[in-house]
């Protein structure tokens, strides 16, 4: 991508984010957390999923917090849709 700091970036760093949680990779998502999210941490667009991200680490169990959201499958559809528009939009 060129952009790195474009929505779609953006969502895709989440995600791998979101996942390594998923996995219970909890060393590895704050490592990633720390190199990758922390590029946009304090971006209006961006801060409020950012923090959401961040807090999934907070709760033995992140599904049931009130981040959880980003652990359902409803969160993998906004990024693949948001990446494929961005693929799209692209020659």
């Amino acid at each position: 991508m060129q952009d790195e700091k474009s929505a779609a970036c953006f969502l895709l760093h989440c995600q791998k984010f979101i996942e390594l949680v998923r996995v219970g990779a909890l060393g590895d998502a704050v490592t990633y957390g720390r190199i990758e999210l922390a590029k946009f941490f304090k971006l209006p667009p961006f801060d409020d999923l950012v923090r959401d991200c961040v807090a999934l680490l907070a709760y033995e169990q992140p599904q049931k917090c009130s981040a959880g959201y980003l652990l359902e499958d409803s969160q993998r559809e906004i990024v693949a849709d948001a990446v494929n528009a961005m693929i799209l939009s692209t020659d």
